[in-house]
């Protein structure tokens, strides 16, 4: 992946866990994989 998605992807993680939660935000994003 190019670093800028890496970036955009870890930028939208950090805003998820901030506005829902850590382990909302881990369990979406592990859902996703």
């Amino acid at each position: 992946a190019e670093l800028g998605v890496v970036v955009a992807e870890a930028v939208d993680a950090v805003e998820a866990i901030l506005a829902d939660g850590v382990d909302a935000t881990m369990g979406r994003f592990n859902a996703g994989l």
